[in-house]
Parts: C-alpha cells; sequence; structure tokens
C-alpha cells in the first residue's frame, strides 16, 4: 500500500504545484487565480479516481473503508511533503518578496478605491487586512511549509472520510 501511495501522492502533489504555480501566476494574469481556484476544487476528485486505481489495479477491486481511509490519508501525506518542499524552495529562493508586495499593492488599491461612504465599515477591514499582513510578512519560508504540509495533512485526513466511503467495495458473501 506505502509504495502505491507514495506513487499516487506524487501525482496528487504535482497536481497540488500546478495549482500553486496557478495562483502565482494570478498575481500578474486575474485568469491564474481562476484556475487556482479549479485546480483546489478538482483536486478531491483526482484523488478520488487515484484511490479507485487502486482499489481496481491494485486491489483486485476490493478496498474496505479502512484501507481506503489509511490509502487516502497516506496518499495526502506524500503529496504535502511535496507541496511543502515547493513553498519552501519558492519562498526561500525565489520570491524576494514579491507575494508580500503584491498583497501589499491590494491594501492600497482597496484604500484608494474605496471610502466609509461607499463602502461601510472599509477601515475596520483595511486595519485587520494590514494586521493580517503585518503577520504574514514575519513568516519565515519554513513556517510557510511548514504551515502547508499540516494543513494539507489536516484535509487529506477530513477528505479520506467521503472518498473512502465513495471508493469502497466488497463482497458480499
Amino acid at each position: 500500500m506505502q509504495q502505491y501511495a507514495m506513487l499516487f501522492g506524487t501525482y496528487l502533489g504535482a497536481f497540488l504545484i500546478v495549482a500553486f504555480l496557478m495562483l502565482l501566476s494570478g498575481m500578474h494574469f486575474p485568469f491564474g487565480l481562476f484556475l487556482f481556484v479549479g485546480f483546489t476544487l478538482v483536486s478531491p476528485f483526482l484523488a478520488y479516481f487515484l484511490t479507485r486505481l487502486y482499489r481496481d489495479r491494485v486491489c483486485d477491486g476490493q478496498l474496505s473503508f479502512g484501507q481506503g481511509w489509511l490509502f487516502v490519508v497516506m496518499m495526502y501525506m506524500f503529496a504535502a511533503l511535496l507541496v511543502a518542499a515547493a513553498y519552501y524552495i519558492y519562498f526561500r529562493y525565489i520570491d524576494g518578496g514579491a507575494m508580500m508586495q503584491f498583497m501589499e499593492g491590494q491594501l492600497e488599491l482597496m484604500r484608494n478605491t474605496y471610502t466609509e461612504e461607499t463602502m461601510p465599515g472599509i477601515t475596520n477591514l483595511l486595519a485587520q487586512y494590514r494586521t493580517m499582513l503585518d503577520e504574514v510578512a514575519a513568516l519565515r519560508p519554513v513556517d510557510i511549509a511548514i504551515g502547508q504540509l499540516s494543513s494539507n495533512f489536516f484535509f487529506g485526513v477530513l477528505l479520506g472520510i467521503p472518498i473512502a466511503w465513495i471508493a469502497k467495495r466488497q463482497n458480499n458473501p
């Protein structure tokens, strides 16, 4: 099981890395953000497809809920390791503050576009956004990578439940 979880986790991880690249391209092209959302929403369906592939090709069409859940969790764990490595490499060696500059630009755009008359409560919203940006700016690349690792693994644990439930198949005696 571990061998196939690693293999399919590599496929899922590569897919999620492409989604991350779409997020990065969204800083320059709005369509990239649309693709990022699409890739993110499709990823659980890819995980289901890979689990079903494992069930049909490796397990001879038989997969219990527990086996399926464990497979999905392991697959997401290996995918999360790859994605965390990609995040770390990007934020440590490539970004150079570009993401923060983009987010600062978005804050300035909102500050220049909206007023209290056109959007009540915008002052509080901008203050919260400023606080959030200050907290994000304090993160090191390793903090971002560990956050991605833990959140992707957590999503795998949660998404494993419906995926395993749908993908399970056992012969009834």
